[in-house]
């Protein structure tokens, strides 16, 4: 687990198994009291990710939007998820669907103490590092087995 600013967390990278779950990160849990039997909320942004928040925040959000409903902007709402005894959920299908996630898809875990848990395919991270590096003028090595070479 990795802070990333006061209160906003990396808590791990995760794999989505066959059936599109995913293991909630320990910290997670703890941070967000997620406990086995919980019922928790997916909601997505077609441009930032998948975000799980606690059902008592969706409630009041529901009262005024349907499951699967694009709300504005590439935002849905993908309805509830249950936690299971070993704190796997299934990702909805619609959902997805919509961000390309299949079985086996290496998945972010983060976290926001005021917000929520977000998840993010991991691929995202390295279109991340190469902007970074192009801002910075370097390169990503191809093969570390590679000898170096004087320019």
């Amino acid at each position: 687990m990795t802070e990333l600013h006061e209160g906003k967390y990396l808590y791990a990278a995760v794999k989505v198994g066959d059936r599109g779950q995913i293991v909630i990160p320990k910290e997670a849990r703890k941070h967000f009291d997620i406990k086995a039997g919980d019922t928790l909320v997916v909601v997505g942004d077609l441009k930032k990710g998948i975000a799980i928040t606690t059902i008592e925040i969706m409630e009041k959000f529901e009262k005024h939007h349907s499951k699967g409903e694009a709300l504005e902007n590439g935002k849905y709402h993908y309805g509830k998820v249950k936690c299971g005894e070993s704190y796997q959920i299934v990702i909805p299908k619609q959902a997805r669907e919509h961000f390309g996630i299949k079985a086996g898809d290496k998945l972010l875990v983060l976290g926001d103490i005021k917000k929520g848990i977000a998840i993010q395919k991991a691929s995202i991270m390295k279109n991340l590092a190469l902007k970074i590096l192009s801002v910075i003028g370097g390169t990503l090595l191809k093969n570390r087995s590679e000898p170096e070479r004087d320019a």
